[in-house]
């Protein structure tokens, strides 16, 4: 039986930075995501890339995705393509992608198949086929690149590999699709079949699904207890591009094969590192049962680290506090339109005042503000 993920076998595997890193020591990422159909897909992993990690971040696409990137992930890297069928990345553009320094690639989010034709599919599998196996550094498969792989297996050719480690992250659908295999055949053995395909691959399988499985190469596996039904807003292509890409994120950190099988790719909305740091901080601050010894109650938030009384006490004094700057703010402002009015009505010319009519309220509206004419 494949070991469980907890949060105490997360934080074990993920090691410390030094303090004198940079955003060089923490490698670079390029995904190769999006299309004219599927633009949230690019923008999903390459901000999962981000968040787990990634010194840098190189997102390739089509002109509509690029735009999108621009406002949402300023601190991503872009990297234009050409458009191919159907709004997707032309194949023409490899050499381009080759030349693009990274150390952990990310193909497949968003590429778009035969959902859209049959031309965008065959595009999609040639930017597989010839990606991955020229590229130096690790891989990460997803999506429709996963779809691609599994039209060349049934063609009968290999799996494409690159020069590193391979992560192929299917959901039950694309693992049917590489396999043949049924999906209540997969739902009957689901750590027993990803076991086998990530030994006949060579490749780190992350099957997804109510309990993740992440299977090595080597034999081993590890298994996602928690079921999450409501965690995955929106398609799953694009939580899946999230999920992909933050296993790249991982690895581009120089994390060993072994630590990347004990991390799920579990879909989160989007998580925060500073909570994630002060939920570790927390954890190592007050154990489990120290409730009685810290506050003498035993209702410890196992997040934050406090219990129901500092809680309730923090809430009312914040609340209190804000009360009072609000009043003071208030003051304040009467004070400064007072003196700004007085000081403004001293200069008012006396024809002004004595307009008469509807005409002479309009004009002294004009000249002056509200306030000034009230007082």
């Amino acid at each position: 039986m494949a070991v469980e993920i907890t949060e105490e076998f997360v934080w074990q595997s993920i090691p410390p930075r030094a303090r004198d890193s940079h955003k060089g020591t923490f490698g670079s990422v390029l995904a190769v995501a999006g299309s004219a159909f599927y633009r949230g897909a690019a923008l999903l992993a390459a901000e999962g890339a981000l968040r787990t990690g990634a010194g840098i971040v190189t997102l390739a696409s089509v002109e509509p995705v690029v735009s999108a990137a621009v406002t949402r992930l300023p601190e991503c890297c872009l990297c234009p393509c050409k458009e191919g069928a159907q709004g997707g990345i032309a194949p023409e553009n490899v050499p381009l992608l080759r030349r693009q320094k990274a150390t952990v690639l990310l193909l497949g989010p968003g590429l778009g198949g035969t959902a859209q034709s049959a031309a965008r599919a065959a595009e999609t599998r040639t930017l597989v086929q010839q990606l991955l196996p020229g590229f130096a550094g690790a891989a990460v498969l997803d999506a429709d690149g996963l779809n691609a792989a599994a039209q060349l297996l049934a063609e009968g050719k290999p799996f494409p590999h690159p020069a590193g480690e391979l992560v192929v992250t299917p959901h039950p659908g694309e693992m049917a699709r590489l396999t043949g295999f049924s999906a209540a055949e997969l739902a009957a053995d689901r750590e027993g079949i990803a076991l086998h395909y990530a030994k006949a691959w060579n490749a780190v399988v992350v099957l997804k699904g109510a309990h993740t499985v992440v299977a090595s190469p080597d034999g081993r596996g590890v298994r996602e207890p928690h079921r999450q039904p409501g965690a995955c807003p929106g398609r799953q292509r694009g939580c899946a591009g999230w999920d992909a890409c933050g296993a790249a994120g991982l690895r581009s950190a120089r994390l060993r094969s072994r630590c990347l099988c004990g991390i799920s790719a579990r879909c989160r909305r989007r998580p925060r590192r500073r909570k994630a740091r002060r939920v570790r901080d927390a954890a190592a601050r007050y154990p489990a049962g120290a409730g009685r010894t810290v506050c003498g109650k035993p209702e410890i938030n196992e997040k934050s680290g406090s219990c129901t009384k500092h809680r309730a006490a923090a809430a009312f004094w914040g609340e209190t506090i804000w009360n009072a700057l609000r009043v003071a703010l208030g003051i304040f402002s009467g004070m400064i339109i007072i003196i700004c009015g007085s000081e403004t009505s001293a200069d008012v010319s006396e024809p002004l005042f004595h307009a008469r009519g509807r005409d002479g309220k309009r004009q002294l509206q004009r000249s002056f503000p509200a306030e000034t004419v009230a007082l």
